[in-house]
């Protein structure tokens, strides 16, 4: 990202892009849990297995709180996949429970132990939704520089990273793709190669004050928690609000003053030590469903938000959505965002403001999002 530009963006491909006449292959399932006898399923500290529903089979897997890294190893009838024409895997997921589970999946090469010869990435699937999981090859927490063997991956790990709480979730299929000549060609143009991050090395706060009540979800912060984070050498924390839950349902859709304060510690508990805070709205569920009907009250909380912040330092930015799906198409995002960016500069002229695109800010939807010509602070 560019000096005082931010634009967040979903998972990025990291491969190169052939120039060869034919075209590249499509995706190709490796697992739907159709043909039992095509996997094996090991389960480690949680139950696996495999169920009908109305779309198909999937695999439930459960998970017990006490358990630190429960899942379940997915290996193929012939002992390994040759991925090696493809750029990633991607693994759909779906929650059936009241809370958010964030599921991680791990491809292995022989000898993987969580970090070594294996490519692992996560998402977060919200309750009662779906997320997709993607793993570009040689890329481990968005990290790249992790080769893989792709002639001889041997398993799949889903797995959760100490939950703290029981899960039950589903895994739907498991697929090999390649990435789109548009991902690839933002990757080799010198403009994306030069770009830096505004926000340095940052962790996201998450489960805490994005769930329904903060303690829900298994996480209640804690001043010890931003310490440590700057300890840890990190230059800034994104801090998910699910304001939403906290306000009021029709005008003027007030803000629970009690909450608003929690969140002012969170902020004042991260700049106080030097660490660059991001605030966002988070888990509004509705506004996907229904844009049009929650259009106001999203403007509305805004126009809290920016006035309760408006003396804060720099170091403070907004994200105006996390992810937008489903029926916030992007004509309709691009006018809500416009309008929000407008509420916010009505008190905060100069505030960094961070704008993703639909498609839960996938780098595919980038040429769909329209920024104000005119504000040099997005």
């Amino acid at each position: 990202m560019l000096s005082t530009v931010a634009v967040s963006i979903g998972a990025l491909a990291m491969s190169d892009v052939s120039t060869a006449a034919e075209p590249p292959p499509g995706p190709r399932m490796l697992v739907d849990f159709r043909d039992k006898q095509a996997v094996t399923l090991r389960p480690a500290q949680a139950k696996a297995e495999i169920k009908r529903n109305g779309a198909g089979p999937v695999l439930e897997v459960t998970t017990d709180a006490d358990a630190a890294y429960p899942g379940v190893y997915i290996e193929p009838r012939d002992g390994k996949w040759d991925l090696s024409e493809f750029d990633g895997v991607e693994m759909d997921v779906r929650n059936p429970q009241d809370v958010s589970v964030r599921v991680l999946l791990s491809v292995n090469n022989p000898g993987a132990d969580g970090r070594n010869h294996c490519n692992v990435e996560s998402a977060t699937a919200p309750p009662h939704g779906k997320a997709t999981v993607v793993v570009p090859f040689g890329v481990w927490h968005g990290d790249p520089g992790h080769p893989l063997d792709l002639k001889n991956i041997v398993s799949f790990e889903v797995l959760l990273d100490r939950p703290g709480r029981a899960h039950h979730f589903f895994v739907e299929t498991v697929r090999a793709v390649r990435f789109d000549a548009q991902s690839q060609e933002y990757e080799r143009d010198p403009f994306y190669a030069q770009l830096k991050p505004v926000f340095g090395r940052g962790i996201n706060l998450g489960n805490a004050l994005e769930a329904p009540h903060e303690g829900e979800w298994g996480v209640t912060l804690k001043e010890a928690y931003f310490e440590a984070i700057r300890q840890a050498g990190f230059d800034s924390i994104r801090i998910p609000v699910h304001w939403s839950n906290h306000a009021e349902q029709t005008a003027p859709f007030r803000i629970e003053g009690e909450f608003a304060r929690r969140v002012d510690w969170a902020i004042e508990q991260s700049l106080r030590r030097g660490l660059r805070a991001i605030v966002n709205v988070h888990h509004y569920n509705e506004i996907m469903k229904e844009p049009d009907a929650h259009g106001q009250r999203f403007l509305a909380l805004w126009r809290q938000i920016a006035e309760r912040y408006r003396d804060q330092p720099p170091e403070l930015a907004f994200e105006l959505l996390n992810e937008p799906v489903e029926k916030l198409t992007a004509e309709k995002w691009n006018r809500l965002a416009a309008e929000a960016i407008g509420v916010i500069r009505g008190s905060n002229p100069r505030r960094q403001i961070v704008v993703g695109p639909v498609g839960a800010n996938s780098i595919k939807e980038l040429p769909l999002l329209e920024l104000p010509p005119d504000d040099r602070h997005l």
